[in-house]
């Protein structure tokens, strides 16, 4: 899975003729695969490219990304390898414990000896969602 590419924003109207020109610019293309909504039929709005080597996979990604394709600027990364995403370690209860950003005691959650309060990773998730500052 790793020459697997995702690519979003593609246009409504993309054929997966389109999307096989467009990377095999780049290196040998396996296969362009659009997926449908199982309702209507339509297609989503993205869609995953096959690279035969890794080499090319990277450069698609680099430079493809925000490349032009029937009126919209596309996304290219490489896909996510859903086997990987379930054997990442999650974060379990290490159970009383002082948390390592507050120094509160209490209940800890963590990966290994050491963990994060329930508080510290609510502030944690808030943090990410706000709006970055616009410096000069």
């Amino acid at each position: 899975m790793p020459n697997q590419l995702y690519v979003g924003n593609i246009p409504f109207t993309a054929t997966t003729e389109d999307i096989l020109q467009l990377f095999s610019s780049i290196g040998p293309v396996l296969t362009v695969t659009i997926p449908a909504d199982r309702t209507n039929g339509k297609p989503r709005g993205f869609a995953f490219v096959d690279m035969k080597y890794h080499y090319d996979a990277v450069a698609a990604v680099n430079q493809l990304h925000n490349a032009e394709l029937g009126g919209r600027y596309i996304m290219v990364s490489l896909a996510d390898d859903r086997a990987s995403a379930y054997n990442r370690p999650k974060p379990v209860s290490l159970g009383k414990s002082t948390c390592i950003l507050c120094h509160k005691p209490g209940e800890v959650f963590g990966f290994h000896t050491e963990g994060v309060c329930l508080d510290c990773i609510r502030s944690l998730s808030l943090a990410t969602r706000s709006k970055p500052s616009t410096r000069t």
